[in-house]
């Protein structure tokens, strides 16, 4: 483990370095969609601006995790152990397992946003200014927003556990998050797993491609009803798949997106292919926002199929 253990850990400093400058550049019961933390009055509710960012001194973490590279070590053993080695594929079941192992009950409190008028993903992703992003936080272990020492022994793991992922090619991204990703409500798990797989694959190792298993994995994963890992499906799928046609391919399941953030993403990424394919993209997405999208959105995707048309031999 110890050749593993310091090649993740040497891609972990890089990609918190490239990450953060990213993050400026675009804007316990075991987990699963049957366990949350309820009430008699329903899931509580907090605040997306309370936990965006994640938390305070690892002084207050339990002995084990006092040493940060030691509990890196000690979540990729664990890893391993489940997979076989750290460079396997872990099954969901075996995700399950492992996220088991670090899940804490306010991981299942309910997140709303601070103003629902700006469309539930840019209401809970917003950074307020001034904070530390998280996974520079993570990068040290000096947390500076108020959690628990749980939550910052969940988000240790976490983001070792994305690392993970990305450094073996990435595409067993959606059984990672198949914990949480079926569920339509929005938990503060949710949160910080897409915060931290989103910085992981900002530097993906190029794969031969995947699998048409794989491709459906994820495609069900940009069908996920729970918005935040629609976008962690559009972001992350063209740093693992190597062609723009399968990326055009994929982004057609986002024609009926209803998340306008999502919706305007998915419209930029289509365009950045300059393909003469992505026209009949354009206009499908187009028509699945109907004439009521607003009408600056609506301006962009023409102004966009106009170019593709004028500049693209075969656009349609």
């Amino acid at each position: 483990m110890t050749l593993n253990s310091n090649i993740l850990r040497l891609g972990f400093a890089l990609l918190v370095l490239v990450g953060c400058g990213e993050d400026a550049e675009r804007k316990g019961s075991e987990p699963g969609a049957d366990l949350h933390l309820e009430t008699e009055d329903g899931p509580k509710t907090t605040d997306a601006g309370d936990v965006v960012n994640a938390t305070r001194s690892l002084l207050d973490t339990p002995s084990s995790l006092s040493n940060l590279n030691e509990a890196r070590d000690q979540v990729l053993n664990e890893y391993a152990q489940l997979a076989g080695s750290v460079s396997a594929p872990l099954s969901p079941q075996g995700w399950r397992t492992l996220w088991h192992r670090y899940w804490t009950s306010t991981l299942d409190l309910s997140v709303k946003g601070k103003d629902e008028r700006l469309g539930t993903v840019l209401t809970l992703l917003t950074v307020p200014e001034g904070q530390t992003p998280l996974v520079a936080q993570l990068a040290t272990g000096d947390f500076t927003d108020d959690t628990d020492s749980e939550e910052q022994r969940f988000l240790i793991a976490a983001h070792m556990l994305a690392m993970t992922v990305a450094s073996n090619g990435g595409a067993s991204l959606p059984a990672a998050v198949s914990v949480r990703s079926e569920d339509t409500g929005i938990r503060r798990s949710d949160l910080f797993l897409f915060q931290v797989f989103d910085d992981a694959f900002v530097d993906v190792p190029q794969g031969s491609g995947m699998s048409p298993d794989e491709v459906g994995q994820w495609e069900a994963l940009a069908r996920s009803p729970n918005p935040l890992y629609r976008l962690l499906a559009l972001r992350t799928f063209r740093r693992v798949a190597p062609e723009p046609e399968q990326w055009l391919r994929f982004y057609g399941s986002y024609v009926h997106e209803k998340d306008l953030a999502i919706a305007e993403e998915a419209i930029d990424l289509a365009f950045q292919t300059a393909r003469p394919e992505a026209t009949r993209l354009l206009e499908d997405i187009r028509e699945g926002l109907g004439e009521s999208a607003p009408p600056e959105l609506l301006d962009k995707i023409d102004r966009s199929i106009a170019w593709l048309r004028n500049r693209l031999p075969g656009a349609r």
